[in-house]
């Protein structure tokens, strides 16, 4: 739907009330119960329609500040506060697209006969990368958490 050049999706909830909802992608949602009449979401988006163009503006800023990466060689991420360059590399063995910091680098490894051996998109890239992440964390987190209990006087 769209109202003062603002296309939206009506989606309908078992709330008491109407909420907008703006992700940073750009995505307007109208949150309604079931039992609000269309006009009266097309008035709610009406009466917002200042701020929601001013959201969507900073959003639009924020993409621009900072665009997606790409998955390149040399690609710069950030990892526990220090930029790496991607090093994409073929492997010989293996199944599982793998990450590692290896010299001053965010190394990418991929197998040979692994479908991203030919095209790394973004889209397949960045859950491997969150979840390599998300290891990392979890250990950084195992190997400190008895020295900070030492500290502490507190059993972990």
């Amino acid at each position: 739907m769209t109202v003062c050049d603002i296309s939206y999706v009506v989606k309908r909830t078992r709330r008491r009330s109407i909420a907008l909802k703006i992700d940073p992608s750009g995505t307007v949602t109208v949150l309604a119960p079931r039992w609000v009449l269309g006009y009266f979401v097309e008035a709610f988006v009406r009466q917002r329609a200042e701020w929601i163009r001013k959201t969507l503006a900073h959003f639009e800023a924020l993409r621009t500040l900072h665009p997606p990466k790409k998955f390149v060689e040399g690609e710069i991420f950030a990892v526990w506060g220090k930029e790496y360059p991607l090093e994409i590399v073929q492997r010989a063995t293996g199944q599982t697209v793998t990450f590692e910091l290896l010299n001053g680098r965010l190394q990418m490894a991929i197998p040979q006969d692994h479908p991203y051996a030919t095209d790394v998109g973004a889209e397949h890239a960045v859950p491997l990368l969150r979840t390599w992440h998300a290891l990392q964390t979890d250990q950084r987190l195992r190997d400190s958490v008895p020295s900070w209990a030492e500290r502490m006087a507190v059993v972990p």
